[in-house]
């Protein structure tokens, strides 16, 4: 804990920094759901520049400094996995298999990412497993999420 003490005025200051962990059930939001709906409409570094910082951003402004290192490993990794595997250049690329199988393999790559670096930062390889079962719950939530967004949003596609 830093203690600052203000003598002019005879008043107190506190100031400190915590390290929270993140939640063991997955971090509740929607930002892996905007890193596909980015990488379809923006492209490939747009898009990896918006995952990575945002989300590292996210990790910062939202009290887990910890995690900002992992999360843009991971971050970059599922971006690229869904890039890679999902079929951009049909038209209809919504329908196709390869394009579900591509956010299902990325939010994989979320589970596994996020459950090994936390068996190393927590120093328990339980403690990284008991993220997994939210973790694979934010990535269905995140799937559905992009499904529902991507619809309107596909007639700005480059």
């Amino acid at each position: 804990m830093l203690q600052c003490i203000h003598i002019e005025q005879k008043e107190e200051f506190y100031a400190y920094f915590e390290c929270r962990k993140k939640p063991l059930d997955g971090a509740r939001d929607l930002g892996d759901a905007a890193i596909f709906v980015m990488v379809c409409l923006a492209g490939r570094r747009e898009a990896l520049v918006a995952a990575c910082a945002g989300s590292m951003l996210a990790d910062f402004m939202g009290g887990f400094p910890l995690w900002i290192g992992p999360t843009l490993i991971i971050k970059w990794a599922m971006a690229e996995t869904f890039l890679h595997v999902s079929d951009m250049s049909n038209k209809d690329f919504i329908k196709s298999p390869r394009t579900l199988l591509a956010l299902v393999l990325a939010c994989l790559v979320m589970v596994a990412g996020y459950t090994a670096f936390g068996a190393v930062l927590y120093g328990s390889l339980a403690a990284g497993l008991a993220s997994a079962p939210g973790l694979l719950a934010e990535g269905v939530v995140n799937i559905l999420a992009f499904y529902g967004a991507i619809k309107p949003l596909q007639k700005f596609r480059q």
